[in-house]
């Protein structure tokens, strides 16, 4: 009986070869795994300096599940003369809630997915990303949207009295 229970172990231990492959199989899933910060690295055309946004006083930010979302303006670009206009775009800022403790990686994941998710995304029923603000030291990590004047779609369907059939087909 012990010489059975022997084999059997023997048999379920892994030989030099199997664990070697085991290793360089973890060695090569480390490599893959994607850094957020190469991924937004890739996406710098999209990039924005801070300082071109500036909030809109007066409207209170929407809150949301990691996020809240409020009305800003785009600046285009800082005139040295001022005769010369500025031109200026209305946005919105979604601006990622920090969970305490959370490393740099797992701040910018989410930023970074969704950013390249939209980038890429060029449809009429989703609001195109303009760019995004990043600085996990200050704690930023926003989304730039074009601002669409009707506002999200539960504050249009509100907007109205829509019948049954209306609110359906929205």
């Amino acid at each position: 009986m012990a010489e059975i229970i022997n084999k059997k172990e023997e048999a379920s231990q892994l030989t030099d070869k199997e664990e070697t492959v085991i290793d360089e199989l973890d060695d090569a899933m480390k490599r893959l795994k994607i850094s957020p910060r190469k991924v937004l690295g890739e996406l710098s055309h999209l990039r924005i300096d801070r300082g071109r946004i500036e909030s809109i006083g007066g409207q209170a930010p929407k809150a949301g599940g990691n996020a809240t979302v409020e009305a800003a303006v785009l600046v285009s670009g800082q005139s040295s003369d001022l005769s010369e206009s500025v031109d200026m775009e209305y946005v919105a800022v979604k601006k990622l809630y920090f969970h305490e403790g959370a490393s740099d990686d797992q701040v910018l994941a989410p930023l970074a997915h969704e950013v390249n998710l939209l980038n890429d995304l060029s449809h009429e029923n989703v609001v195109r990303i303009v760019g995004f603000v990043e600085d996990v030291k200050e704690g930023v990590a926003w989304m730039v949207f074009v601002w669409e004047r009707n506002g999200n779609l539960r504050e249009f369907i509100q907007s109205a009295k829509w019948e049954l059939p209306e609110r359906v087909s929205l």
